[in-house]
């Protein structure tokens, strides 16, 4: 049964019936919802109030849940992503660093800009969940950010500035590769300035 509900579709229910059956898998629901997203978009059911729909739901987060949280930080108005994930990180169904990385993913298959999920995670950081915006910044950086000899943007530069802010805010330690290669370049651009301060708060000796 658990394999039909994966299999594809052209007529689907709505995310909500298929939550209630599912009660207490909202991994599941949410893997069914977005099968396909990076060749197909999304199939089917998918609303930007579903997020909200899982974001009550039960169970753990994985990557189904990850996506769709993606998709809803670049996708939907700022108050209804923040919305949702303040919810999902009062439940503990933010898996950090996987939906940063997926966040990469989907801004990367869209050639988009992070400037709305930029704006809903900054949301979210100064609304109290400034924990689980740092653990999705943190995969998000690493997969993101341009490597050497790759073009970076304004975009990057605020990534790196909000993820400066918000690890402050957390007291967060253990550095990262991208960042740390960051901050050994020849300084001055702005990207640089910021991920030295990134760096320096994340190598910093606890307090």
């Amino acid at each position: 049964m658990l394999g039909d509900l994966l299999v594809h579709r052209w007529h689907e229910e709505e995310l909500g019936r298929t939550l209630a059956v599912f009660a207490g898998h909202r991994e599941l629901v949410a893997a069914r919802c977005v099968r396909y997203p990076a060749t197909y978009g999304y199939f089917g059911a998918y609303k930007p109030a579903d997020v909200a729909l899982l974001a009550d739901g039960d169970g753990p987060a994985g990557p189904g849940m990850s996506l769709m949280l993606a998709y809803s930080l670049v996708d939907d108005g700022q108050d209804l992503a923040v919305g949702a994930f303040l919810r999902l990180a009062a439940g503990g169904g933010v898996a950090g660093e996987e939906a940063g990385r997926r966040l990469a993913a989907v801004l990367r298959h869209r050639g988009e800009g992070p400037k709305h999920a930029l704006a809903a995670l900054r949301g979210a950081a100064l609304k109290g969940a400034h924990r689980e915006v740092w653990e999705v910044m943190a995969g998000w950086l690493t997969a993101f950010l341009p490597g050497p000899g790759e073009r970076a943007t304004a975009g990057h530069t605020r990534m790196v500035s909000l993820a400066a802010d918000v690890a402050s805010w957390v007291g967060a330690r253990g550095g990262l590769p991208v960042i740390a290669e960051l901050a050994s370049r020849r300084p001055g651009s702005e990207l640089v300035r910021q991920a030295r301060r990134l760096h320096a708060c994340l190598t910093a000796p606890p307090a």
